[in-house]
């Protein structure tokens, strides 16, 4: 009985000595495994936000583009040339659908990529927890442990940084003014200028961050806005395909309008602020 004992006690130490290699060997695997995933998060995060900065110089270029042809459209006489603008701000409101629904699709790759980088760092703390337990053994895996913290310390900022760009170019993209008043009113706020001795027209450069009368809207939310006066006074001055709006008597009400919007994405293309005029 006690030679077995003397030759089951080494065996038992061999069995354990093998049993820690080969749980340090899974380990190792298993952190190589988790670094070629963050590796390869980083990578794809990094194209994410490279596409990104092109979208967001390709919309500022188009929205350039469209408030020229609004000028455009709003100067243009000829019929025939009001036809071919109206064409191509047709034209630029499919681009910036196509760019939106990209937008629409880096928010949905970038959210794919937070649940990857979760699960990432699931399994980054149950390694951790396993590599606690073989102490000195595990030193190196420790180091790796701390390196695939950084890393996925780095993607978590990145990831952020995706998102809140994300996000700050769909408010962009949502975001439109109203203005509304009698001519005199939307003369002084610098929303009309003369044109001759009588005549008034929209002025292309104004600017409606800094004036305190403009209202800010969610132009993906709105598509009515309510007027305080007959639908024979309203006058719309800014520039907008006559299609895409329409102007009615509210309901039971002669002495108010309603301006809807038929289509959002046609009628905010050539301008991203309407002008109601209330005076007829």
């Amino acid at each position: 009985m006690k030679t077995i004992t003397r030759l089951a006690l080494p065996a038992f130490f061999v069995m354990l000595f093998v049993g820690c290699n080969d749980e340090k060997k899974q380990l190792e695997t298993l952190l190589k495994t988790s670094q070629q995933v963050t590796d390869s998060l980083n990578a794809v995060i990094q194209e994410e936000y490279e596409k990104r900065e092109r979208l967001a110089r390709e919309l500022d270029e188009l929205d350039t583009y469209t408030k020229s042809l609004g000028v455009n459209l709003a100067a243009e006489k000829d019929p025939e040339k009001q036809q071919n603008t109206i064409e191509r701000i047709k034209e630029a409101a499919n681009t910036l659908k196509t760019q939106k629904e990209k937008i629409e699709q880096l928010t949905a790759k970038v959210s794919r990529l937070e649940k990857k980088l979760a699960d990432v760092t699931a399994e980054n703390e149950r390694l951790k927890e396993q590599i606690s337990k073989l102490a000195g053994e595990n030193l190196a895996l420790r180091n790796k442990v701390d390196s695939l913290n950084r890393v996925t310390a780095s993607l978590k900022s990145r990831l952020a940084e995706a998102v809140a760009a994300a996000n700050t170019q769909r408010e962009k993209l949502n975001t439109g003014f109203y203005i509304m008043g009698g001519t005199g009113f939307l003369r002084e706020n610098g929303v009309l200028e003369r044109r001759g001795p009588f005549g008034n027209a929209y002025n292309p450069n104004f600017n409606p961050s800094q004036n305190r009368n403009v209202r800010r809207i969610d132009i993906s939310q709105t598509t009515e806005i309510e007027v305080p006066a007959p639908k024979s006074d309203v006058v719309i001055w800014s520039p907008h395909v006559r299609s895409s709006y329409e102007v009615v008597e509210k309901s039971g009400e002669r002495n108010k309008s309603i301006v809807r919007i038929l289509n959002p994405d046609e009628f905010w293309q050539t301008a991203k602020v309407l002008a109601i005029g209330t005076e007829g």
